[in-house]
């Protein structure tokens, strides 16, 4: 929300928003991709982890999908075209969907 917050104070003061370089492209295409990547391996593989984890259990689990998740956009987006990424992220937000209504990811 402060990102947000921050965009809308730069443009009322009259800041111009710069277009975004091929770097900035790649990186928002890459998180376009992986959040419905990583939304669904969570739903399909949580279930069983839910019922018999400890608390410990579910914050080392999730720092460590974070930081898994961060390292491999940062690769994927360092060596993978945005136009690539884009037309896979279309397909796995397709099949999130698909899957979410069949009720597969849950």
């Amino acid at each position: 929300m402060y990102w947000l917050v921050m965009l809308i104070t730069r443009l009322v003061l009259g800041e111009r928003v710069d277009k975004p370089t091929p770097e900035e492209n790649r990186l928002a295409s890459a998180y376009f991709l992986f959040f419905p990547v990583f939304g669904g391996m969570a739903l399909k593989f949580s279930a069983k982890f839910i019922h018999g984890a400890t608390d410990s259990a579910y914050l080392l689990v999730g720092l460590a999908t974070m930081a898994v998740a961060y390292f491999v956009v940062m690769v994927w987006a360092k060596f993978i075209p945005a136009a690539v990424t884009w037309t896979l992220a279309g397909i796995a937000w397709a099949v999130v969907i698909y899957g979410v209504f069949r009720g597969d990811l849950f």
